[in-house]
């Protein structure tokens, strides 16, 4: 049975995932089962995309193409700095993070940044049909590897938690699980699984609230599946997740947690585990995509009309307030309506302009502004500056 157990400290915080009432932790590297788990750390034969996986400060990221790279938002942005086939490249300061949404516009755990230059890699093929459980997959992810031997545990479900206990594998009447111990050296590894799961919705929960719903796929860690049968263990996310339809290599999920036993150590890898990753299918355009914004949409709602125009009066008169209001808008990207590359009083008149021109678009959807109300905007931003100048 799988219940609530604490969460995690090492390398990301403390970051829980609530799966269906239970809560999971973080995902890392991959575990798998074959030989002495030191393998496949080089592409394979047929590779699915091990070029495209990086290092970002102890935990991975996937290059998503023309200069952008996606993580987890638990894992974030650090000092910007990436990996890729031993080449580190740097985050550009000037182009804001972008967080990704759910269709009912919600936040997920997943966010995309760009570099000043990235590799020369073509942006990875993600699907457009959905994936159905039992399809074999590859998987690919940084971090801590296993220890040779398995290792096989009896558990008291006496106690709360549940106490693991170390068995030797010749004493059957003392083993409830078994898997393997993971130590502190690192490495980026491949490994195999087949879909359990598919259709779910993960909070990500962490010390600082929630990280957002995630569209979601599982793998299960089957002491009888494939060659190199593969499992995420605690500690970074941000590992991808391939299908091969037909000829052709795509990348069908980014892993960013898995499901664990009541009392299990954060540094077990036991069968029977779970590993979630984000369904990218869902997200598919927002990935291919990332330099679509709304301009003037300063209130988040993926629409552009009047109720904007506080948030962008606020915006102009105190950005500090602003970024509290809304700290996932980033003021100077949908706010810089001339695209001049600064936000400032100079795009006013500009927003005025393309207020009236969606209103009118909205044919009936939305309320053209009244001479009124655009005076009131004129209004409203000189009296804020004036205020903002008397303050300081």
């Amino acid at each position: 049975m799988r219940k609530a157990i604490r969460a995690a400290s090492w390398l990301i915080l403390s970051t829980l995932v609530v799966c269906g009432g239970y809560l999971c932790q973080p995902a890392a590297a991959l575990v798998i089962a074959s030989g002495d788990g030191s393998g496949n750390t080089s592409a394979p034969a047929d590779d699915p995309g091990w070029s495209y996986m990086g290092v970002r400060g102890g935990a991975s990221a996937i290059y998503m193409g023309n200069d952008w790279v996606a993580t987890t938002a638990h894992v974030g942005v650090g000092d910007g700095s990436v990996v890729f086939d031993g080449n580190t490249y740097q985050r550009d300061p000037d182009v804001c993070v972008i967080r990704l949404k759910n269709s009912n516009q919600t936040k997920t755990d997943i966010i995309m940044f760009k570099l000043e230059s990235g590799p020369s890699l073509p942006p990875p093929e993600i699907p457009t049909t959905i994936m159905f459980p039992g399809s074999e997959v590859t998987m690919i992810g940084y971090g801590r590897n296993r220890e040779p031997n398995m290792t096989t545990w009896d558990i008291d479900t006496g106690t709360n938690p549940d106490s693991w206990i170390e068995h030797p594998p010749d004493d059957p009447n003392l083993i409830n699980r078994s898997g393997y111990k993971t130590g502190g050296s690192f490495a980026t590894r491949w490994g195999e699984n087949t879909v359990e799961s598919v259709g779910l919705n993960i909070i990500s929960v962490g010390p600082g609230g929630s990280y957002g719903k995630v569209r979601a796929l599982s793998t299960k860690f089957d002491a009888n599946g494939l060659t190199h049968e593969a499992q995420a263990v605690p500690g970074d996310s941000g590992g991808g997740v391939f299908y091969k339809d037909g000829n052709s290599w795509q990348l069908v999920g980014m892993i960013f947690a898995i499901d664990t036993f009541d009392g299990q150590s954060l540094n077990y890898a036991v069968f029977d585990n779970l590993t979630y990753a984000a369904d990218l299918l869902f997200y598919r355009d927002q990935l291919l995509n990332p330099d679509m914004r709304l301009l003037g949409d300063m209130d988040e709602s993926e629409t552009l009309n009047t109720d904007d125009i506080n948030p962008f009066v606020l915006a102009l008169a105190d950005p500090n307030a602003y970024a509290q209001q809304y700290p996932d808008v980033d003021a100077n990207w949908v706010g810089d309506v001339d695209e001049d590359g600064t936000f400032n009083s100079d795009d006013i008149n500009p927003f005025v302009e393309l207020l009236i021109a969606s209103s009118v678009a909205a044919e009936g959807g939305a309320v053209v502004p009244e001479p009124g109300t655009l005076l009131l905007l004129g209004i409203g931003v000189v009296l804020l500056l004036f205020r903002r100048r008397r303050k300081t």
